[in-house]
């Protein structure tokens, strides 16, 4: 009977499992009504229900249905909390976290004990080892027997973790940060303490040092060096200790090196030490004999300065008593060495020391010496190619760049040295690398008004294919431009014959469009005869054409015009194409709406002529230049963006003359435009127009009886502006005095609400014309004539 009831107690904890596994509180809930089953009762120390869920990693639905039932105490929740963080179910331990109460003294049991038993039971991981950390785990809960630990089992990265955590944590840097943004005034010695104060929130002992170096755990004496808070007297005896400049080097840990050697300082970089090696290289090159002695010596100076010993003399009486020399010497002494023995321009010296196989097996000749000099930028600066030569045949980098971001190219570039450059190019140095200022090789020769320089890379480049098209300068100058800029004829004059003459700067301009700024006659024939495009356009998108106009050069006008191959009807960004531009560029006594834009695209106003001879050949001129236009097959009718024409122009500049040519030729007389849609013929009576312009308008069939956008005619007009002249004109050409505007006003009631002024605008119109003709005297009427007569034919 017993057996029975242990096999069905073992089918029912399976079949609570598997609904556990299902994690489905409802069907849990379900399955133990309908079977009588209280949990409490089932749930023992061999089998609690609790322990499956959590390994289950069901939802804490599930969790707090079960922890219900089972009734369990805070201090039962101890183990299934570490069931949970062993299995990296966080959310679990979250909940069961949650449930212990305030005033429980294990509340905190995240401690030492803790984290050494999932180490012994192999449960510890990084994201567990986190989540201890991030809750509620003290700098006070660390003893040094963990990170012992974590030392002698090799686990440096739960050593890492550990210190990382509490020092130079997030809140150490976000102060930082806002004592940075904040502007808060940090003195230097204000920061060391801030950083000690930070490091000495674990005390890094003498026992942790011993461990590591013990079990030869490399790894843990560069975290236990770098978050080591002592005072420097004591980080000094340990780096001598425990050889951690020994060590650093032998791990390639740069980082740790320049840590330590920030403790040391060495006679070998003295000028002392610089001038007595460079007497050594010029005066006993032969054998190296001298060489060697005095860079050993240098080397056991390091060693003692390490050692905390007095400072002792370079004799030999003294080297025999001295600590040997470092198995692995620093590279950075290497290189200090070898940059001044480079220095010195000696080449056996070089060569003797950069094969002695004691210096030879540390050594990196492509880094920096410890005052970050490269010895191939050394060497450039020597200008000896033997020294060159043989640098790079033991494999020196001639891409490194100095402190500054400048390439060798660049160095030679600056110091003229032209077989340095040679050699460099030789190497197939990229010409197209960029310095830190974002010049190109090419660019800065040519602002050095350095032909040879420049003749020495455009002619690498072409024999390598290399397409320079896309070289400007930080002003996106092509090479050609900058040169004809910076008026170096003899570099203009060689760059023209490789570089595209038709290439753009980033304004959208041309060489051609610089000479002709510049008037420059002969570069603008050479340029035309090799075949410059004549219609490139600047970003203001004005052509050669446009742009020649605009400054009065007859002479380019003229060449341009004469060549069949110039576009008349490219308009400009404000849609004027060379015909418009003429016509606004017509001398008269005021330009209203001419060329904004100068030779350097600022805005300018059109200088009257004050010779009445030169105005009447320039006037003369811009005749003969609108006709040869027409006649070359300019658009009369082109519209601007203002929706206005070449008519519309001419007539408001009040040129007769042209208006009769474009008219004759085919201009639209009857073209509408602005926001009241207003004619030609109502424009040019707002504009105070001679009598003889509107009047030459009618007779060429302007639609005289036309509405605006108000319903307004011509004659209201000029009705409007008082002019009775032109009102009787319009009269006379059968002008309807029926009309009715939109706001219901007849021609007569027009008339009648401007009459009162009449007279006086009569005679201010009359002064503005500066007229005299007998016309004055036969056409402008009184306002009393002018009302009878409307009122008869309204009669």
């Amino acid at each position: 009977m017993s057996n029975n009831t242990n096999k069905i107690s073992e089918d029912r904890k399976a079949s609570l499992i598997e609904l556990v596994k299902k994690d489905n509180v409802k069907e849990m809930k379900t399955y133990l009504r309908e079977n009588d089953i209280l949990l409490k009762r089932i749930n023992r120390d061999e089998f609690d229900i609790l322990h499956y869920a959590i390994e289950y990693n069901v939802s804490i639905d599930m969790i707090k249905f079960i922890i219900i039932q089972c009734q369990y105490d805070n201090y039962i929740f101890h183990e299934p909390l570490l069931h949970a963080i062993s299995l990296n179910h966080f959310k679990i331990s979250d909940y069961i976290f949650s449930l212990f109460t305030l005033d429980n003294d294990d509340l905190n049991f995240f401690n030492n004990k803790f984290i050494e038993y999932l180490i012994e039971s192999g449960l510890l991981n990084t994201k567990n080892f986190k989540y201890i950390l991030n809750n509620k785990f003290t700098v006070e809960n660390i003893d040094p027997s963990l990170i012992c630990k974590f030392i002698d089992n090799f686990q440096n990265e739960y050593l890492n973790i550990l210190l990382q955590h509490f020092i130079f944590d997030k809140n150490f840097i976000i102060n930082i940060l806002n004592d940075y943004k904040n502007q808060t005034p940090l003195s230097q010695k204000q920061l060391e303490d801030r950083i000690i104060t930070e490091k000495n929130k674990i005390q890094i002992d003498g026992t942790m040092y011993e461990h590591a170096n013990k079990k030869n755990n490399n790894v843990a004496l560069s975290l236990l060096f770098n978050h080591d808070g002592n005072c420097p007297e004591v980080l000094l005896k340990r780096i001598e200790k425990y050889r951690l400049l020994d060590m650093a080097i032998k791990t390639n840990n740069c980082d740790l090196i320049k840590s330590i050697l920030s403790y040391m300082t060495f006679d070998i970089r003295s000028q002392v030490f610089e001038s007595n090696i460079t007497e050594v290289c010029k005066s006993n090159y032969t054998d190296g004999k001298m060489l060697k002695v005095m860079i050993d010596i240098a080397f056991k100076k390091m060693s003692e300065i390490m050692m905390k010993t007095p400072p002792t003399s370079l004799s030999s009486s003294s080297s025999s008593s001295s600590p040997s020399l470092p198995s692995s010497p620093n590279n950075q002494y290497i290189n200090l060495i070898l940059n001044i023995i480079i220095k010195a321009n000696t080449f056996e010296p070089l060569k003797i020391f950069m094969e002695d196989e004691k210096y030879k097996q540390n050594m990196n000749i492509n880094e920096k010496d410890i005052n970050g000099e490269y010895p191939i930028i050394t060497a450039l600066y020597s200008d000896n190619l033997e020294i060159l030569e043989y640098l790079l045949s033991k494999g020196i980098d001639y891409k490194i760049k100095n402190n500054n971001g400048v390439s060798l190219l660049f160095l030679a570039i600056q110091k003229q040295k032209y077989n340095m450059i040679q050699f460099l190019l030789k190497q197939n140095i990229n010409i197209m690398e960029l310095d830190g200022n974002g010049n190109y090789p090419l660019i800065k020769a040519i602002k050095l008004n350095d032909l040879k320089s420049v003749e020495l890379l455009v002619d690498y480049g072409i024999k390598n294919n290399i397409d320079m098209s896309k070289i400007t300068d930080n002003n996106g100058s092509t090479p050609l431009i900058l040169s004809y800029r910076l008026n170096d004829i003899p570099m203009f004059k060689y760059l023209i014959n490789y570089f595209d003459i038709n290439q753009r700067d980033s304004n959208g301009n041309s060489l051609l469009l610089y000479a002709v700024l510049k008037n420059d006659r002969e570069v603008i024939n050479d340029l035309i005869a090799r075949g410059a495009d004549i219609n490139a356009k600047d970003n203001f998108g004005n052509s050669i054409l446009s742009k020649a106009i605009y400054q009065n050069n007859q002479y380019l006008i003229m060449k341009l015009l004469n060549n069949d191959n110039v576009l008349l009807n490219e308009p400009n960004n404000f849609g004027d194409i060379p015909l418009i531009i003429a016509i606004k560029c017509y001398p008269t006594k005021v330009n209203v709406d001419i060329n904004p834009f100068d030779s350097n695209s600022n805005y300018q106003l059109y200088d009257s002529l004050n010779s009445k001879q030169n105005f009447q050949m320039e006037e003369n001129f811009y005749k003969n230049i609108i006709n040869i236009l027409i006649e070359k097959g300019s658009n009369i009718n082109q519209v601007n963006h203002k929706g206005k024409t070449a008519l519309v122009y001419a007539i408001e500049f009040g040129l007769f003359n042209i208006e009769k040519l474009l008219i004759k030729n085919g201009a639209i007389i009857n073209h509408y435009f602005g926001e009241k849609n207003i004619s030609i013929l109502m424009y040019a009576i707002n504009l105070f127009s001679e009598i003889n312009i509107i009047q030459y308008l009618l007779e060429n069939n302007a639609e005289i009886d036309y509405k605006d956008e108000e319903g307004n005619t011509a004659l209201v007009y000029a009705i409007n502006n008082s002019f009775g002249e032109i009102a009787n004109l319009l009269i006379n050409y059968g002008a309807d005095i029926n009309n009715i505007n939109h706001n219901n006003e007849s021609i007569l009631d027009i008339f009648k609400k401007n009459g009162y002024a009449y007279d006086y605008r009569n005679n201010y119109y009359r002064k503005r014309r500066n007229d005299n003709s007998q016309n004055d005297n036969n056409s402008l009427n009184t306002a009393e004539i002018l009302v009878t007569r409307i009122s008869e034919i309204l009669n």
